[in-house]
């Protein structure tokens, strides 16, 4: 009977977080779910190890419990960069950018995916406004 209690007090907490802070909603939902934190670092470990087919089917996964995980989305494009899925990165670098637009590892990623598909005006946009981000960098 506590599980059922415990999970609705988190979810409640949740949701008075999402409301004083938006942007903690997300980071303390991952927290909720372990389930979803290890299939992240499974993603992570496996683009650490060189194997690209094993982190892209971890990050699906990982997103199919955390759709609007930013994380999770550069995860999936940084898979499929390795993988040369230049059209897949993209998408999902363009989706972990608009959930969160100052995620500077996704912008400097879509620079190199860009650049990689020809579209160099593309990739000077991203590294402009990368540097417009991060001057001291």
């Amino acid at each position: 009977m506590r599980r059922p209690f415990f999970r609705i007090a988190a979810l409640t907490i949740v949701g008075l977080l999402a409301l004083l802070r938006p942007g903690l909603s997300s980071a303390v939902l991952a927290q909720i779910d372990p389930r979803t934190a290890l299939l992240e670092k499974a993603g992570w470990d496996a683009i650490a190890a060189g194997q690209a087919r094993t982190a892209a089917a971890a990050f699906r996964e990982a997103l199919v419990a955390d759709p609007k995980n930013p994380q999770l989305h550069l995860g999936a494009a940084t898979a499929a960069y390795i993988e040369r899925r230049n059209e897949d990165a993209r998408d999902a670098l363009d989706r972990a950018l608009a959930l969160d637009p100052k995620l500077t590892r996704a912008r400097a990623l879509l620079g190199q995916v860009l650049y990689r598909m020809g579209d160099v005006p593309g990739a000077i946009r991203a590294y402009e406004a990368l540097v417009a981000e991060t001057p001291d960098d």
